[in-house]
Order: C-alpha cells, then sequence, then structure tokens
C-alpha cells in the first residue's frame, strides 16, 4: 500500500527555484531529468517510508538522498509522508534545521 505524500510549502520553494536554476544555468532537459529524478524517487518513498535514513537528534525526521546534490527531508505520519524541505548539500550543514 502506497502512503500518501504531502509536500509542504517549502518543498514546492525549494523545488520550483532548483528547476528556475537548472533551467538557466544548464538547460531545460536537465531541468526535466531533474524533475523525473525527483518524482520517481517520491513515487518509490510512497511505497517504502522508511527508506530514509532517520536523523540522529529528531527521530521523527528522515533524510532520503534525491541527487548527489540535493536531499529531502521527511517525516512519517500513520500512513501519510509529509515532505518538509530540500537541503543543497553543497551549502554549508550549519544551514540545514534538520541537522
Amino acid at each position: 500500500m502506497a502512503y500518501e505524500v504531502i509536500f509542504s510549502d517549502e518543498v514546492f520553494e525549494k523545488l520550483n527555484s532548483i528547476v528556475f536554476y537548472l533551467e538557466t544555468n544548464w538547460s531545460k532537459q536537465l531541468a526535466e531529468n531533474f524533475l523525473r529524478i525527483f518524482y520517481n524517487r517520491i513515487d518509490n518513498l510512497s511505497f517504502n517510508p522508511k527508506a530514509g535514513m532517520q536523523i540522529l537528534n529528531n527521530s521523527s525526521v528522515r533524510k532520503f538522498v534525491i541527487t548527489k546534490h540535493n536531499t529531502l527531508y521527511y517525516e512519517i505520519f500513520e500512513n501519510k509522508i509529509e515532505l518538509l524541505t530540500i537541503f543543497f548539500n553543497p551549502q554549508n550543514p550549519i544551514k540545514n534545521k534538520y541537522l
């Protein structure tokens, strides 16, 4: 049974920002590939919500690598997955509020 996936406003904002950056600085094809990978990972996560690694200092939050540059943070509630944020990995880890 697939879990229902709920996107936070922050995830939509970050996703739009990533796609805009890729289209502007690289190519539309790369942006489309990123979106395909992102939604494929979300689909896989909906069937296996515990695939992500549990964060040590906050046991309810898990992280899941989307690409080597982006990590998704989420929580599981009953039969729902709430996507919290997407973190750009090359950033300073101090900026990551889930670590």
